[in-house]
């Protein structure tokens, strides 16, 4: 076992949390991973490399999946990782001797609501610990040739980590009871959940012409948007459609304000920009205006675009309007929102 391992365990508590039952032939993991790991640089007088050869798998069953082999607490997703020790090739000298002692994965201990394995017959680990150094460890019997070993021909009983992390790929390292033969590799861990961000700019610009009608909705023509309300609106996609993906909102000709001057029963429209600054796409995107309702509801956002939304009511006196927009990241599910406020002043 390496030096750091030992003093790893030395100072967190191990936690053992057996769970009861097995996996059912139901499961319905989100997420499925296998992968051979090897031994590359062999132990003079011991094996030839590589030395042995282990199958890792991991299953990942999201919040809300209830198809996993054990029930983690609401909102938390289950990991589930096996190692099969499938001993060293025909072509190296024989190492079933040389047990694995030890898998570790790099997960930050505050994400980690509980860890432990599922009973069944596969070989159990003798110890797991949540450590403070962000690891969790699962051991395993530290000898030679024992009916308890993970040593070649053997499968570890299924590993489980529940945290409300997102799945992620992160360090691992395989030991066995040679330090020089440890091996480090790469599987599938949870981690801190992808922030979410999403940006609203509300704007005003007053329509003054012959068609100062109320509408409390979206703008689905140019009816209420005279003058140059309504020329920049020939330039974009707005109201009830799916909104323009293009930065045209940000042009030097637009005649929207952070602030608008009315007069009582001038139509004012409102105009929201809203952008996605994430690496993943938005859905369920939604904005609710204080004063009007639902401008819009259930729209996508590619990263890095943004869309625009226009709105017009009819103002008898002055008014701030606060946008609020939300929606979430289609992959981790994370949820964001944003706001921003205009005001109107009528004098």
């Amino acid at each position: 076992m390496r030096p750091t391992q030992a003093i790893l365990l030395g100072i967190a508590a191990a936690t053992l949390l057996v769970a009861a039952g097995a996996t059912t032939a139901s499961a319905q993991p989100d997420i499925s991973d296998s992968f051979d790991l090897q031994e590359d640089d062999g132990f003079t007088g011991v094996c030839d490399a590589p030395c042995f050869v282990v199958r890792k798998s991991v299953d990942v069953f999201l919040a809300g999946n209830n198809t996993g082999p054990i029930a983690c607490a609401a909102g938390e997703n289950l990991f589930v990782y096996t190692l099969e020790h499938l001993g060293s090739p025909p072509s190296t000298l024989p190492a079933p001797g040389i047990p694995i002692t030890e898998f570790e994965v790099e997960v930050d201990f505050s994400l980690v609501g509980s860890a432990g394995f599922i009973p069944g017959a596969g070989i159990a680990p003798t110890g797991i610990v949540v450590s403070p150094l962000n690891a969790v460890s699962f051991t395993f019997p530290d000898s030679t040739l024992c009916p308890g070993c993970l040593d070649q021909g053997k499968i570890s009983e299924q590993l489980y980590i529940c945290s409300n992390g997102d799945p992620a790929v992160r360090p691992d390292t395989i030991s066995t009871t040679a330090i020089l033969l440890d091996v480090q590799g790469e599987c599938l861990v949870p981690v801190e959940p992808a922030a979410c961000s999403i940006d609203i700019d509300k704007k005003c610009c007053v329509a003054r012409g012959d068609d100062d009608e109320s509408s409390d909705s979206d703008s689905d023509s140019d009816e209420t948007l005279t003058d140059e309300c309504a020329d920049f609106d020939d330039d974009s996609d707005s109201g009830s459609d799916s909104g323009s993906d293009s930065d045209d909102s940000d042009d030097g000709g637009n005649p929207f304000l952070d602030a608008c001057n009315a007069q009582a029963g001038e139509t004012v429209i409102y105009q929201y920009v809203i952008s996605n600054p994430n690496t993943e796409k938005l859905i369920n995107v939604s904005i609710e205006d204080d004063q009007i309702g639902t401008i819009v509801s259930g729209k996508r956002l590619k990263p890095g675009k943004n869309k625009v939304f226009l709105a017009s009511d009819v103002l008898y006196s002055t008014t701030t309007n606060t946008a609020t927009v939300t929606g979430e990241l289609k992959k981790s599910g994370t949820s964001c929102v944003g706001a921003d406020s205009v005001t109107t002043t009528i004098p």
